[in-house]
């Protein structure tokens, strides 16, 4: 199950990552959001320290630019290039899959109310291929780094009885 929160500093935040096989924490290459990453990452030491237990977790770079962009990159501060060194540095678990998206496929969501790879087998939207990819991508990690296999489209994923023992965890 994927719970969206409202940020790391109520109540509802120590009590689902308290319970939670993995948390993603999503981040924009950004200062500010940086920022948030590493009070939610603190945030999480606390309840591991209190829970006597490690609480498995991870960075997720989003609204990243493309390739060709980010190959560009100078690494001043703020870019993405340099967000990496940081997240890096601090020996940050981060997820490889990237998401690069903007608005475009989420507002195609209600403009269709069709689901992506709906949007993608209908051609409705152009971002909606690549939104799906980099989907896929991240889900088939999180899977990976909790070790279960790739599912088949419409399978029902059985998650292991103690899937806190994660491939690579550092937390």
């Amino acid at each position: 199950m994927v719970v969206d929160l409202p940020g790391y500093g109520g109540l509802s935040f120590t009590r689902a990552v308290a319970r939670a096989n993995l948390v993603l924490i999503p981040m924009k290459p950004t200062v500010m959001d940086s920022n948030s990453a590493t009070n939610a990452i603190e945030q999480i030491a606390v309840e591991e320290e209190h829970l006597n237990r490690p609480i498995p977790h991870r960075i997720v770079l989003n609204m990243v630019k493309d390739a060709l962009a980010k190959s560009a990159a100078v690494g001043v501060d703020g870019s993405e290039k340099s967000m990496r060194t940081h997240l890096l540095s601090h020996k940050y678990a981060t997820m490889e899959a990237e998401l690069t998206m903007r608005r475009g496929p989420f507002v195609s969501f209600y403009t269709y109310a069709q689901t992506l790879p709906e949007m993608v087998t209908e051609g409705h939207s152009k971002s909606a291929e690549r939104a799906w990819r980099e989907i896929r991508a991240l889900t088939n990690e999180v899977l990976a780094t909790m070790g279960v296999s790739e599912p088949e489209q419409g399978d029902i994923v059985q998650l292991p009885v103690d899937s806190r023992k994660m491939k690579g965890s550092t937390a």
